[in-house]
């Protein structure tokens, strides 16, 4: 098909974008930017309304397009006279956002005032050959608690494509530095936006003689409508036309990205290690998108669609490739393994050779074999433990059932991706468990949201500003976890305190993150022993451990700043998570092994029931209950002043019969018991038991009514342990005292800021002379019950009879601490 093209001369006056005398209208008129990066002037700022991080919205655009977003306009402020707001038109944020450089970002924000906020005022300074730098107003350091230093910050561009007020002062730069800091103002003049449309649509079309006939034809038309307006129509109809233009280059550009997309697939699949049978099913999937891009009923709907199914796809033939690779290096193991992830790969090749099959169907299929080869991975470091573990032999055994039911899970067809998962964390837990059997004697202390997943709650928070800690999802895998900062000097400490735990060496740990050495601590305190370890940058989450003697039954263990009274400098953080604490301990029972015969043990059985054999360990001293008729039997120790938490209790036995006798424990008077199972040796039969009130009864006993057993069957036992395997300690809610917010000018702590404290009917009213930023409610015993933030001179707070603790923060960081009744 051919065309007849029509060229129509537009003549620009030189003056349209000259800079010369320049001087920013402030009138509504509307501008937009554009930035000089030392070659061009092409790129122009814009604000993206929907971009996730509220700090970095404003960015930088190919060329100006006329659209809102890249539209400015500038409002004078009388109070600071050759200064201005700034607006933006984005339909995405309201006409009362304006341009802020809070903490030297750029963005919008709507809870200012701009004709008198000093993060709202902007100076357009003529810089070189009619650039301009766009200078903040010099801001006074502490302005809304941030450190600003001497001197007019001015807009710049970051490398990753943001705007920023950061690292650039306007009198540092130069002509040899300018690049990216100077910008023109350019007044948006629509006339002018049309023609060079039309010029940038004839030049993608005669730059692009191979694209689809479909699409040259559409640009085409499009183009010579605008050629006709311009000349014969009014100036309202030619921009109206304005967005068919812009609709009809981004196809065009839509289209010719779809066939670098295609051209780039076909490169990947011939160079591609994958099997015939993918290469076959990714070719079919570009045939048809070369058929959808030359279709002369192109649907342009489509185009991203298909170009993202084409990008799916490969996203997926690459995890098959990676798979196939991954499978060979099974071949030397448990061949069930490899024959699980075929299972898997069968399955996803399944999926891509179905035309049916979408971006979702892509993603299940990717993320299953993702999975299998997680769950592999997970199968062979246990196996690798199991077979270089000696002894501890309960724990082989538990690890090796998990890994048995891990091979069957991926070996089923049709197993869904929930089963992989559960598989993967049943595994994890299970090797995770296995390695704290293999820490012997380190017992574990019950503490709550050791891991943070419920946020700061069961944790003691003691500083003037609360909210600089604040939990977040960077913690171990992702999880949850904490976090310090503020942008001023301030104060933290978080921490538990607990009690009622047995005496001796304590091993405190968490992971932990920091941007400074030294100037955040983990520490662990008990009576007059204090340990502090200060936490150095290591590049990333690492475990950070200590060591205290508990003397009192008493610890208390957490984060703090490492200066006087917890401070923490300016900017300084940390993320920290997953806290454990470790107690290293054995119980001691009396005459465990039975070699000073039933010594510390209570027999309550049938007559010559139970009596003792060498038929133990190694041929030592055992215990035998057997009798040729019908018996009852119960062989039993108790300790006291044991500590509450879990214990496991174990016994060597040997029995041909399943379940006619128990392994029991009993405290609180609950009893906890196992079935003991037939061997044809001496095997570990065990029970795990809560005790809850200091005292630990246990022993074997018959598990018929009335511990009866059948005549004829028999039972022998030796070598009993009893093994604390978690600490529950008594958790202490400690209230903090009162503190001073830091300040950095000594006239603010010796103003006198008065509070009034008033009830009406259930409800507690505060007055205070000075402006209330929060205020936390927390009950006697120190629990916190509410915490809000606020800006104002009076509060009521409604709130149930009782005591409390109320504690107010004042703007200039003034805290009052409170008790009130409410009656």
């Amino acid at each position: 098909m051919k065309y007849i093209i029509f060229i129509l001369t537009i003549i620009m006056p030189v003056s349209a974008f000259a800079q010369d005398d320049f001087l920013v209208k402030t009138d509504g008129t509307k501008y937009y930017i554009q930035v000089y990066d030392g070659e061009t002037n092409e790129k122009v700022l814009y604000h993206k309304s929907a971009h996730g991080d509220w700090q970095t919205k404003i960015r930088i655009a190919d060329y100006f397009d006329g659209s809102n977003n890249q539209l400015w306009s500038f409002k004078a402020t009388a109070m600071y006279p050759g200064y201005v707001s700034i607006v933006n038109h984005d339909e995405g944020i309201t006409p009362q956002h304006h341009l802020m450089s809070w903490n030297w970002n750029a963005y919008f924000a709507d809870n200012r005032d701009p004709l008198t906020d000093k993060e709202m005022q902007f100076r357009i300074a003529e810089a070189f050959d009619g650039y301009f730098i766009l200078e903040t107003i010099e801001k006074p350091a502490g302005l809304y608690g941030i450190e600003y230093t001497p001197g007019a910050d001015a807009l710049n561009i970051k490398s990753d494509g943001y705007a920023a007020f950061r690292d650039v002062k306007s009198a540092d730069i130069t002509r040899e530095n300018m690049a990216n800091k100077v910008f023109r103002f350019v007044e948006f003049n629509p006339v002018e936006l049309f023609e060079e449309s039309i010029v940038r649509g004839d030049n993608l079309y005669n730059d692009h003689a191979d694209a689809p006939e479909k699409v040259r034809f559409d640009l085409f038309f499009t183009l010579e409508k605008a050629r006709e307006i311009r000349v014969f129509n009014p100036e309202a109809e030619m921009l109206d036309f304005q967005s068919n233009i812009d609709q009809a280059i981004a196809q065009f550009n839509e289209a010719l990205g779809i066939l670098t997309v295609i051209s780039n697939a076909r490169t990947f699949i011939n160079a591609s290690t994958a099997g015939d049978e993918v290469k076959n099913s990714f070719n079919a999937i570009i045939d048809e998108a070369e058929a959808f891009i030359n279709a002369v009923n192109l649907d342009y709907s489509e185009i991203d669609a298909v170009k993202t199914r084409i990008e799916n796809t490969q996203n997926f033939v690459e995890a098959i490739v990676a798979a196939d690779t991954y499978g060979e290096s099974l071949a030397e193991l448990d061949l069930r393994l490899g024959e699980g992830l075929t299972v898997s790969m069968d399955a996803a090749k399944n999926v891509l050779a179905n035309s049916a099959s979408d971006a979702s169907a892509f993603a299940t299929a990717k993320a299953h074999l993702e999975k299998t080869q997680a769950v592999i991975e997970e199968i062979i470091i246990a196996n690798d433990l199991i077979d270089t573990t000696q002894d501890f032999e309960d724990a082989k055994s538990a690890l090796g059932e998990v890994v048995e039911q891990a091979i069957e899970t991926i070996n089923t067809i049709g197993t869904s991706l929930t089963g992989l998962d559960e598989a993967l964390l049943d595994m994890q837990n299970a090797i995770n468990a296995f390695g704290r059997a293999l820490e012997a004697g380190d017992t574990s202390v019950e503490l709550k949201n050791a891991d943070f997943e419920s946020g700061l709650s069961d944790w003691n928070i003691e500083s003037p500003s609360q909210e600089a800690a604040y939990p977040e999802n960077k913690g171990v895998d992702g999880s949850g976890s904490i976090t310090f900062w503020k942008g001023s000097d301030y104060q933290m400490k978080v921490y538990q305190s607990i009690s009622n735990i047995p005496n001796g060496t304590y091993q405190i740990s968490c992971f932990a993150k920091v941007n400074a050495d030294s100037t955040i601590a983990l520490f662990a305190e008990s009576g007059e022993n204090n340990v502090v370890l200060p936490i150095t940058n290591e590049g990333g989450l690492t475990k950070r451990v200590v060591e205290v003697e508990v003397t009192n039954g008493m610890l208390q263990f957490g984060i703090k700043g490492s200066g006087v009274n917890n401070s923490i400098p300016a900017g300084n953080w940390i993320i920290f998570d997953a806290f454990e604490v470790k107690w290293k301990a054995m119980v001691s029972i009396q005459n465990p092994g039975f070699e000073n015969e039933f010594e510390g043990w209570v027999n309550d059985a049938s007559p010559n029931v139970p009596y003792l054999e060498n038929r133990g360990v190694d041929g030592s001293r055992s215990v035998t209950c057997w009798n040729g008729a019908d018996y009852f039997v119960k062989t039993s120790q108790t300790i006291t002043s044991l500590k509450n938490g879990s214990y496991a209790v174990s016994a060597m036995t040997k029995t041909p019969v399943d379940s006619l006798f128990t392994i029991f424990g009993i405290s609180g008077g609950t009893t906890t018991t196992e079935h003991i199972l037939s061997a044809e040796a001496l095997t570990k039969s065990k029970v795990l038991v809560q005790v809850t009130d200091g005292t630990l009864e246990f022993g074997i006993k018959g598990a018929g009514e009335n511990n009866s057993v059948p005549k004829g069957n028999w039972i022998i036992f030796d070598n009993f342990e009893v093994k604390i395997k978690s600490i529950t300690p008594e958790y202490e809610m400690v209230l903090p005292a009162p503190m001073r917010m830091l300040v950095t000018k000594i006239e603010a702590q010796n103003v006198d800021y008065r509070f009034t404290y008033l009830q009406d009917n259930q409800r507690l009213n505060i007055r205070s002379t000075d402006t209330i930023i929060k205020y936390s409610v927390y009950s006697i015993t120190g629990a916190m019950i509410e915490q809000k933030e606020t800006k104002n001179n009076h509060l009521s707070i409604p709130m149930r009879r009782g005591i409390y603790i109320i504690r107010v923060l004042t703007e200039n960081g003034f805290v009052d601490t409170e008790k009130v009744s409410i009656k």
